[in-house]
């Protein structure tokens, strides 16, 4: 059998026998190359061919001022056809027109299309010609000519005056001035126009009028002109001081002479003789007012007789100013002033005297200090808070960084101003300690103060506070060998208050100084610090003896609001940021993936209550790796095939038991790879071992865990087909049969 290669057609017989001879039978038959004859025409481009039988090519291009898309040649195939022709031309496109100070406008922009070009207002073209044309390149021709700026030229001469010209060209100004001597009665200056051509009004000077000088008589004078002269006489109300006529004028003081009885006798007592320029007028006295100045003023309507937050109180022919409760300091008439140191509801426990010993406060809600959590203050009526349970026994504390390190002994150590405080029979002063926590509900009011103004000054609307711990020194004193304190504290006195507060994440220094109570002026010798101390022990120092006179007179939180200072002590872990990924992880996925989920868990097989129960249920397979790190006494289930729905249920038992509310417990998984990745990081961020736990409620809430609720005792007990039916009927459940 014979058969021809791929492209050649069979002509003759196709197979030849064997003959009684032994030789082959005549071969009749050969192979002609197929032929694709004509290929096809391309639109806008011409073909170039010099073969068109088998494996022959054509090239194809465009006709000039097109451009080429697609494969430009085709090739005879061995079927006797030409290959698919995948090629277009397409019309060049010349794009935007351009011509600078000027522009061209065009009904096409394509290929021969041409364009009209034109000068902008205030310019003429010069040049051979101002038309182009769309090229087969796709480039727009090249204007031959350009646009020239209009020019008025020379501008006209004015009598009497000078004219200024820099320049002659559109909106170019000459600038008229009158020579001495002459004054100007018609315009100032003259621009040139955009046609270019410039007003021909001319600049007209004439002779000066003298009375129009100000230095020709006085200005309480009145002056007339005269042939070639002038005259001046004063004003009425004013007398001649020289004699000279008008050359000084002085006002006569007319409340010397009859003013004062015609204002406070003729008309009121409540008059007042005022002189002004040239004469005088009647005035009602201050708090009066009418036409006989008979109506007492209500200087109260006001809100600015007072000062700013007092109180003001009208009485006949005046007012007076009052500052009202909560702002007791300052000047009524000048502003009250919100003190600055926090009051509280609660009492808070009291000490005093001098370098006493005070017991740690135990803090029971975390409170974190520079990414370590703190759970003790110390307080010392010497000026400092140690965040240790251990007792710091310095009076004084470092002035400089690594002075600091040396003091504080490896403690953190908060100071609002650390030096040697006495507070010894004073009887009103003393140190006061406030602890807040969130679950004390009688001082909601008191940590709701603090709140609002962390809220205010950190403009962190969703800080709710969850611990504050307040140290408030009043009225006390420095340590004097030489004065007793309740003598001392008279003219050396000191008020402070040191807050530190935290949401459990952020944590944030406050410092009070008292506005009024802050005069204290230790020996020379004794140092003085205000500060706290860093993770390396050193101490962020805010000031020294030398300027810490400066703390109740600035603020780095309200530059009108003297005397208190805010710092961040915030350092966020890896705990805590997974703690802030969990709450944005609730927030965006509360409803929607919430809704979504709680549907799905009607199809998930129902976890049994006790472990023995799920050991004899086929349908789960153990897996401790679920509860990694959370301890030997939990153990981990989960459901060994994905059902129909796309959901694997999971169970974990502590001691036995199915336990939801602990951390470790797992929620159900789902086969859609995205959803599941995005659960396994929400279950890491809230109930990851590393972390707190603190907000795997809100994990379990979006995917909680089986509480059993659906189990029923039936779902476990095989009746005829033994372990095997517990499977069959888990199937069929899930299924809905």
């Amino acid at each position: 059998m014979y058969t021809c290669n791929p492209g050649y057609d069979f002509i003759g017989m196709t197979k030849i026998r064997c003959l009684e001879n032994g030789t082959w039978g005549a071969l009749e038959a050969h192979c002609t190359i197929k032929d694709c004859q004509d290929p096809p025409v391309l639109h806008n481009g011409y073909r170039n061919a010099t073969s068109t039988t088998y494996n022959s090519t054509v090239i194809y291009s465009c006709n000039p001022g097109y451009r080429m898309f697609g494969e430009s040649s085709i090739t005879c195939l061995d079927t006797g056809n030409w290959s698919e022709l995948l090629v277009n031309c397409t019309i060049k496109d010349c794009g935007n027109t351009f011509m600078e100070k000027g522009e061209c406008n065009a009904t096409s922009t394509f290929f021969k299309s041409s364009a009209r070009c034109s000068c902008h207002r205030g310019y003429h073209f010069t040049g051979i010609n101002s038309s182009i044309e769309c090229l087969a390149n796709g480039v727009w021709s090249v204007v031959q000519g350009n646009c020239v700026i209009n020019d008025c030229g020379q501008p006209p001469i004015g009598n009497l005056s000078t004219i200024h010209f820099p320049l002659t060209t559109v909106n170019a100004t000459a600038i008229y001035a009158c020579l001495p001597g002459y004054n100007t009665t018609h315009i100032t200056e003259l621009t040139c126009t955009a046609d270019g051509k410039r007003f021909r009004n001319t600049k007209l000077c004439s002779d000066i009028d003298e009375c129009l000088k100000r230095n020709t008589c006085h200005y309480n004078a009145n002056c007339t002109n005269t042939d070639g002269s002038f005259k001046c006489e004063c004003q009425t109300g004013y007398r001649d001081q020289d004699g000279v006529g008008g050359q000084r004028c002085a006002d006569v003081d007319e409340c010397a002479f009859d003013g004062d009885f015609f204002c406070m006798h003729a008309l009121n007592q409540t008059r007042l003789c005022v002189n002004i320029d040239g004469g005088y007028v009647c005035v009602c006295n201050k708090g009066f007012t009418g036409s006989k100045c008979e109506t007492d003023i209500i200087e109260c309507n006001d809100t600015t007789t007072c000062g700013p937050h007092a109180d003001c109180t009208n009485t006949y022919g005046g007012y007076s100013c009052a500052c009202p409760d909560g702002y007791p300091q300052g000047n009524p008439y000048l502003g009250c002033f919100e003190p600055v140191m926090l009051d509280f509801k609660a009492a808070g426990d009291r000490y005093n005297g001098d370098n006493p010993m005070i017991d740690a406060y135990h803090i029971s809600t975390r409170l974190p200090y520079l990414g370590e959590y703190i759970n003790w203050f110390k307080p010392s009526m010497n000026g400092f808070i140690s965040l240790d349970f251990q007792p710091l026994y310095n009076e004084y504390g470092g002035e400089n960084a690594s002075e600091w390190k040396a003091t504080v002994q490896n403690h953190r150590v908060i100071a609002p101003l650390w030096t040697n405080i006495d507070s010894s029979n004073i009887s009103d002063g003393g140190l006061w300690i406030h602890s807040f926590t969130n679950k004390q509900q009688n001082k909601t009011d008191d940590m709701a103060k603090i709140q609002d103004l962390i809220r205010t000054y950190t403009n962190q609307t969703e800080f709710k506070i969850s611990v504050a711990m307040v140290a408030t020194w009043k009225h006390v004193t420095v340590h004097s060998p030489y004065e007793p304190g309740y003598e001392l504290v008279k003219h050396q006195n000191l008020s402070m208050q040191c807050i530190l507060v935290s949401d459990g994440m952020y944590t944030y220094i406050m410092f009070n100084y008292d506005r009024e109570q802050f005069s204290i002026r230790p020996l020379p010798e004794v140092p003085v610090a205000s500060g706290y101390t860093k993770l390396d022990y050193t101490g962020d120092i805010l000031s020294d003896r030398y300027n810490f006179t400066r703390l109740n007179q600035g603020s780095n939180v309200m530059p009108d609001f003297a005397g208190r200072w805010l710092y961040n002590v915030t350092v966020v872990t890896e705990s805590m940021k997974n703690e802030i990924l969990c709450q944005r992880f609730y927030k965006s996925h509360k409803i929607e993936l919430k809704t979504w989920i709680q549907k799905q868990l009607e199809f998930a097989l129902p976890c049994p209550c006790q472990e023995v129960l799920m050991m004899e249920d086929y349908t789960f397979n153990r897996n401790d790796s679920l509860r990694s790190g959370f301890g030997s006494h939990m153990t981990c289930y989960e459901s060994w095939f994905f059902s129909a729905y796309g959901i694997k249920q999971r169970c974990c038992y502590m001691f036995s038991k199915l336990q939801t509310q602990y951390p470790g417990a797992v929620a159900a998984e789902f086969e859609n790879r995205t959803l599941a990745g995005l659960l396994e990081k929400g279950y890491n961020q809230c109930c990851s071992p590393d972390g707190s736990h603190k907000y795997c409620n809100l994990y379990q809430e979006i995917n909680p865990p089986d509480d059993c609720s659906r189990y029923t005792i039936s779902d476990e007990i095989p009746t005829d087909g033994g372990s095997m039916h517990v499977i069959i009927g888990r199937v069929k459940k899930l299924l809905g049969l």
